[in-house]
């Protein structure tokens, strides 16, 4: 190989790395039932957060819009953005960072670098796709996060393991419905209709809804998930523990 093709080589590969696009996904891992706290960036075009917002009704999340400097004390999982737009015959997305925080402790990032692209033709992408291309693979639809992921310690409904199965499945009374009603009326663009549910009562009460799931999106995608829901003994407010797919019943 003579000197010249190595120099002309090594030239190409400076050039390459010089105009490169980086991309890196740290997937969530926790549980996330708790609503997901977004700490709205005015400096970001507008268009950000709604496809942020967009993609979490879709996936089932929970969440809510804070401003900057609000107090965060009541939100044990906070999310920030960041996003950056450059103008070079036509507007891209330049930068973009997604970070989500449980109690401080970072558990998922997404971040998109286009910065030193420079010629590079693969820096010109349309900031929505990019958006939810990031926010999709940073959030896992929820009922699979849930099944997946380890419990923790506070989630396993220790009664359970103890006493064993629940009662046969019935139609809800009024009891029942407001019930799920405290522990699902927030659920963004997901819509859950509770067909029936079995009980077991010890220490207080779990509850395991079959429920029927619809999103609120033009694809109106249907599925059913058991839901469940334990209520302290002496205590009014319910507490979701869990949700997971199941399959159509006949």
């Amino acid at each position: 190989m003579s000197k010249a093709f190595k120099l002309s080589f090594l030239v190409c590969l400076l050039f390459l790395t010089a105009c490169s696009i980086k991309q890196t996904v740290e997937p969530i891992t926790v549980q996330t039932d708790k609503t997901i706290c977004i700490v709205e960036d005015p400096d970001v075009k507008e268009g950000f957060l709604q496809t942020y917002q967009q993609v979490l009704r879709e996936r089932g999340y929970f969440f809510k819009v804070v401003h900057q400097g609000d107090s965060l004390q009541n939100c044990a999982i906070t999310s920030t953005y960041t996003g950056l737009w450059r103008w070079d015959l036509a507007l891209y997305l330049a930068y973009a960072r997604i970070e989500v925080l449980q109690d401080g402790r970072r558990i998922g990032l997404a971040e998109y670098d286009s910065l030193s692209a420079g010629v590079n033709m693969g820096k010109f992408v349309r900031g929505e796709t990019k958006i939810r291309e990031l926010v999709e693979k940073l959030f896992p639809p929820l009922h699979t996060l849930q099944t997946t992921a380890n419990p923790e310690p506070s989630t396993i409904n220790k009664a359970e393991l103890v006493v064993g199965g629940y009662s046969a499945e019935r139609n809800l009374v009024a009891d029942d419905q407001r019930v799920f009603d405290q522990v699902l009326q927030s659920a963004a663009a997901v819509e859950y209709t509770p067909l029936k549910v079995s009980t077991q009562v010890v220490a207080g009460t779990n509850y395991k809804f079959y429920t029927k799931a619809k999103t609120i999106t033009p694809e109106q995608k249907t599925s059913y998930v058991y839901i469940y829901v334990f209520k302290p003994l002496g205590e009014d407010k319910p507490i979701l523990t869990k949700i997971e797919p199941v399959e159509l019943k006949q």
